[in-house]
């Protein structure tokens, strides 16, 4: 940082040299003369601190925060594929109440006028009849769901949610950009940007009068209890999401998480006798209410889209019956149509006698003839858009970006597909200040308010939102895709009379004595969460075990232990690895290479590091809401070994790769301390942990077949080995000194109880757990199941394991051959019965 930097005031900060808005474009933060507005008076001296170095500081701190919290927004079809973190700026987006007073006026309007709009779609039409809106438009909405035609009852209200981008002119006029009703996401993330403001500034709000927002959350989760049916003591509450690959993903597990509710798939749910049905560990449940954040369109593959494999079967005839109630009506996405936005005045003029209060930002569909020539005549000025809704091929087109060949080809497409393009007119946006990490400056935004039908039927609106800027080069492309910034909202009241939605009391809340819900699907992944965790762990013990001979002053049976290591792991490479003298230490050192390369940063090997940490990444954000903050930061922190591990070249610095392992391990070891301190001993935990203890047993049950499958010459490395594999040296050392003998070894690794790494204690932990899981359907699989846990602990146990350690026929040990088979098969056998019985629910 320059020393100018370090020396700016104030002043410096905000003078017409650091923040210059344009003046074609109304500043929410400084008036023309360049004084503060009157809703920043307050705020803005306890947000400054005299110099640059601050904002910096406080930025990171918020970027840290976000970091740790795993706040993502997965980016799809582009180079940088996946999740990416949270994009937010530090400085709010301000108004006074008073000023916002007329504004809710008008969302509420609109709130009631799309409810009708939706609701005469998919009843009588009558719009259609009158001719105030085009059929061609409606009936030709690949939105609109025939499916859902005639579904609603008279006092149903389609929409329960809304949430709507809205946007201030260079007049000062606030205008509604577009109409979010199908599947609106953004809530979470506002949550989360004031949780973060708070953190970043909590003097602020302790000393001004920012309306609190966390209210809202909770009247919008007694809102959807209420929904359910009222002869119903304990309903059932999902929120149904895409999946992990969703582009808010986050948001979902945020709300499910933050309300309590069950966050499913498409396949975690069924129908059976026209009710839907949620696949837990103790069988089918009842779903009565589901919050939904898949597209309309993806709900139902047999009545909707036949190729969606988001969607749950016969959901449509379940929302006919009446027997679950959604939020929102599948099909209301008609009312995203762009090119609607053109009729909506008359609409709201024809359905409620009202002019409408805030205004559309002025459009055209080009299906008819007079607006289509209007269109064509000012093209260069326009953005044109689809008809029917935005598409990965079709995205808004700026117009005034185009050469003159563009525009005519544009023109012949409109000529020749009139019906599929709608016209805007661009609007000089207002701005409000951004910090680029040098300073603040103006930048055009959007907000987003939020909406939604409380309990009484009034609607409450967000004291806030969800205030977006554009990315750099890109004026009005306010998208987090295309790398559009987050910014919070903050609403001030210093009368002390803004009517905010109260948060129910206590007694309001519909409690449930219903046990602790856990889908199959949540299950299944908890499982296989401590077994990727554990598997993890392994591999990379496996890999320093390897290095510590190299890199340590070790005598020639340990470096001969970890060439038999290394033959188990690469046996088309065990001739080459036999065959080493230890003189040849270059061609050992390349083999060595290979090896690490191959075991930590091959993609292509499906049992490398890198795959493993890859499969644990997928299965963590899949249950994140399961899992408490402290734990789910730290499974975070895996993430950063994976690029490292992945472009990591092992040949040119074993002692590297050996700290990052060790390193690598540290981290592991904290999960699981986190795992056994900070969850509460349910389902998740059991299932979580039986994971675990599986894969450790796999893993020492292979590791003594490598090293005792028969009798070498180096088995005081073998010993040494093991014992360092299972951090049991010390304990070892304290009873038997430096005493190495197999069957010594052997009760410790092995059939030692009291040891947290021996075989023994994952068998009678795995018999244990047993008795703390559901056994719904009293089926034989829970008796088949126990066996198996008694038969395998019991096996472990035997005297016979420590006496097949002797030497038969000159140089095997076939009797500890067989018994470890017949140990590997039995933890295979547990593994899929626990499979059959909680995770496929039919």
């Amino acid at each position: 940082m320059t020393e100018r930097a370090n020396e700016q005031t104030e002043f410096d900060i905000i003078s017409s040299e650091q923040y210059s808005p344009s003046p074609d474009a109304l500043d929410e933060f400084v008036s023309q003369s360049g004084e503060l507005k009157e809703a920043w008076k307050d705020v803005w001296p306890k947000i400054h601190q005299d110099d640059l170095y601050s904002f910096q500081k406080r930025q990171v701190i918020l970027e840290d925060i976000i970091k740790d919290n795993g706040i993502t927004y997965n980016i799809h079809n582009q180079d940088d594929a996946g999740s990416r973190l949270w994009m937010m700026d530090q400085l709010p987006i301000i108004f006074d109440s008073e000023e916002l007073s007329f504004l809710h006026k008008g969302l509420r309007q609109r709130f009631i006028l799309l409810n009708a709009i939706i609701k005469d779609f998919y009843g009588e039409q009558k719009l259609l009849k009158e001719g105030i809106y085009p059929a061609k438009l409606l009936l030709g909405s690949p939105s609109f769901l025939r499916s859902s035609y005639n579904i609603l009852s008279e006092d149903q209200f389609p929409l329960h949610f809304y949430a709507t981008d809205l946007a201030r002119s260079s007049t000062g006029e606030w205008w509604i950009m577009s109409d979010r009703v199908d599947a609106a996401s953004g809530l979470g993330y506002a949550m989360e940007n004031r949780y973060i403001s708070g953190r970043v500034f909590g003097n602020v709000f302790s000393d001004t009068s920012i309306l609190p927002i966390k209210s809202f959350l909770e009247s919008f989760r007694y809102s959807l209890t209420r929904m359910a049916p009222q002869d119903v003591e304990s309903p059932l509450i999902v929120v149904l999401t895409p999946g992990p690959l969703s582009e808010t993903y986050f948001e979902h597990s945020y709300l499910a998480k933050t309300m309590g509710f069950e966050l499913v798939q498409g396949t975690d749910l069924t129908v059976r006798n026209q009710k839907l049905y949620i696949k837990t560990i103790e069988g089918l449940q009842q779903v009565h209410v589901m919050l939904r954040r898949l597209d309309s369109e993806w709900c139902d593959p047999l009545e909707l889209r036949d190729d969606s494999l988001l969607g749950i079967p016969g959901l449509m005839q379940v929302i006919r019956s009446g027997n679950v109630v959604v939020s929102n009506f599948p099909g209301c996405a008609v009312a995203e149509t762009p090119a609607l936005l053109a009729f909506l005045p008359s609409m709201c003029r024809y359905l409620l006698d009202e002019e409408p209060i805030i205004p559309s930002v002025a459009t055209w569909w080009c299906g008819q003839q007079k607006e289509r020539e209007f269109v064509l005549d000012r093209l260069e000025n326009l953005i044109i858009k689809p008809a029917f809704g935005y598409s990965k091929q079709f995205r808004p087109i700026y117009c005034q970006k185009l050469g003159r060949e563009e525009l005519n080809s544009l023109k012949q497409k409109i000529y020749e597909k009139p019906e599929y393009y709608c016209a805007q007119q661009p609007l000089h946006l207002s701005t409000t200040p951004f910090f680029n990490g040098y300073g603040i400056e103006p930048r055009r935004f959007l907000t987003r308010a939020f909406l939604f039908k409380s309990a009484d039927d009034s609607i409450s609106i967000l004291p806030g939102g969800l205030g977006r800027v554009s990315a750099p080069g890109l004026e009005y492309d306010f998208s987090m895709q295309k790398g559009g910034v987050s910014k919070d909202v903050w609403v001030t009241d210093k009368s002390g009379d803004y009517n905010i939605s109260p948060s129910p009391q206590p007694t309001e809340f519909l409690y449930s004595d219903r046990s602790v819900i856990l889908s199959s699907y949540l299950a299944d992944n908890l499982y296989w969460l401590g077994r990727y965790a554990e598997r993890s762990e392994a591999i990379a013990r496996t890999i320093t075990m390897v290095l510590k001979s190299i890199l340590e002053e070790s005598s020639k049976e340990d470096i001969q232990s970890a060439i038999y290591l290394m033959c188990s792991r690469l046996p088309d490479m065990e001739h080459e690895l036999m065959n080493i003298e230890m003189g040849d230490i270059s061609n050992f050192y390349d083999i060595l290479g290979e090896f690490i390369d191959r075991q930590v940063s091959d993609d292509t090997n499906l049992e490398s590091l890198v795959s493993i940490v890859q499969s644990l990444q997928r299965t963590k954000s899949t249950v994140k809401e399961r899992i408490s903050g402290n734990t789910s930061t730290n499974l975070m922190s895996i993430d950063k070994f994976l690029s490292e591990f992945r472009n990591f070249e092992a040949k040119s610095d074993f002692t590297k790769m050996y700290k990052c392992l060790v390193d690598f391990l540290d981290v592991l070891s904290s999960f699981s301390g986190m795992i056994a301190e900070n969850i509460t001993r349910g389902p998740d935990w059991y299932f979580l942990s039986i994971g675990k203890r599986l894969e450790r047993s796999f893993a020492l049950n292979d590791l003594l077949y490598v090293y005792f499958s028969k009798s070498f010459n180096f088995e005081r490395g073998n010993l040494r080995s093991i014992l360092d594999y299972s951090d049991s040296s010390v304990t070892y050392r304290q009873r038997h000194l430096n005493n190495l003998r197999s069957n010594l070894v052997i009760d410790l690794v092995v059939q030692d109880t009291s040891n947290p790494r021996a075989l023994a204690f994952q068998t009678y932990n795995l018999k244990r757990y047993l008795t703390f899981l559901p056994d719904f359907d009293q089926s034989d699989l829970m008796v088949e199941l126990k066996d198996c846990a008694d038969t395998l602990h019991g096996t472990v146990c035997h005297p016979d394991v420590i006496n097949c350690m002797d030497v038969t026929n000159g140089d095997s040990r076939n009797e500890f051959n067989e018994l470890n088979f017949g140990i590997s098969k039995l933890l295979q056998t547990y593994s899929d019965l626990v499979t059959k019985k909680y995770f496929i629910v039919t």
